[in-house]
């Protein structure tokens, strides 16, 4: 789409892979510092080529997505990286697979098992792409699964991304994230929203029903949403047939420098499929209900041994509601 709808309008377009894949070679360091310098000097080699205005645009998805984060770090170094548009990324890899307390079974493995393979191909040169973090992304990964915290090292802090990207770069955010996400969740964005905000980075959010997709694409959304309990009462209410042209004008005005400004807001779908503006999310005017156990809950029936057939777990019920209540995505 971006080649089809994009391109035509007087941009160029760089595929890049990050260091250990495709054609770029070194280590696979999972979003690490030899990732995070690679993708800031892809960014200074755009810029600084004859045919280049000097402005330069992140776009991608999933961790895709989140190459872009990395690049913004760099933000107070020079003045290419005019707008990043992650699209369900990461603001950092621990926060991708623990939260409330517990980790994702897939996070002891995510280094090598996942990313660090692409790095090695069976050559003779494979020698060359092996480095430290090889060792300790898994032992980094297996001690936080165990234990939930850094043991030692600098691991995680190296790949968090969102401190740096708020004192640091001086551009805007076009923030794409599926509240029915099941593999980058909303998290990942939703505090992050408020967060850019009030760090005065002009941002804005597109956050729809989907999944782990882009917001445009109907037979992805409908085959998902057809899986039950990923929004698929939202459908198709839920696709942005206009959201490439949002994007066009997007980089028109921050990489061509033509055109009006871009409404600096978020978008944001509720599970009826219905759309509506907020200038911040969680809305400014929200109130945050803390229902603790024993307390405002009463547990009204089943079991409070957990086990893994969910049906026999807690029910947990609050006070009759004095007022009509509608929770909103």
């Amino acid at each position: 789409m971006i080649i089809d709808q994009i391109l035509p309008h007087g941009y160029a377009f760089a595929q890049i892979s990050v260091s250990g894949t495709g054609r770029s070679n070194h280590c696979m360091d999972l979003m690490g510092n030899a990732e995070q310098l690679g993708n800031d000097a892809a960014v200074r080699w755009l810029a600084e080529q004859n045919w280049s205005n000097g402005n330069v645009g992140l776009i991608g998805k999933s961790y895709d997505g989140s190459t872009p984060w990395q690049a913004a770090m760099f933000g107070n170094e020079h003045d290419y990286l005019k707008t990043i548009v992650p699209i369900s990324g990461l603001i950092g890899v621990k926060e991708l697979m623990w939260r409330n307390g517990s980790a994702e079974a897939r996070a002891p493995i995510m280094h090598n098992g996942v990313y660090g393979s692409y790095g090695i191909d069976g050559d003779e040169e494979d020698y060359q792409n092996i480095c430290p973090d090889y060792l300790i992304g898994p032992g980094t990964g297996t001690s936080a699964y165990l234990l939930g915290s850094e043991v030692f090292g600098d691991y995680w802090a190296e790949r968090y991304f969102l401190d740096r990207v708020l004192e640091n770069y001086q551009g805007s955010v076009y923030l794409i994230q599926g509240m029915h996400d099941w593999n980058v969740d909303p998290h990942m964005a939703v505090p992050t929203m408020n967060a850019l905000i009030d760090a005065g980075i002009e941002a804005k959010g597109l956050f729809g029903q989907w999944d782990h997709d882009y917001p445009d694409r109907p037979e992805q959304l409908f085959e998902r949403s057809d899986l039950g309990g990923r929004g698929g009462e939202a459908f198709p209410q839920m696709i942005r047939y206009d959201w490439m042209q949002d994007l066009l004008e997007w980089f028109e005005y921050y990489l061509q420098e033509r055109g009006p400004q871009p409404g600096q807001w978020i978008e944001v779908q509720d599970n009826y499929g219905e759309w509506r503006i907020e200038s911040r999310y969680p809305p400014a005017d929200a109130t945050e209900w803390v229902a603790s156990l024993g307390g405002e809950l009463s547990n009204v029936g089943g079991s409070l041994t957990i086990l893994p057939d969910a049906s026999s777990g807690p029910v947990w019920e609050t006070e009759p509601l004095t007022e009509t209540l509608r929770v909103v995505g």
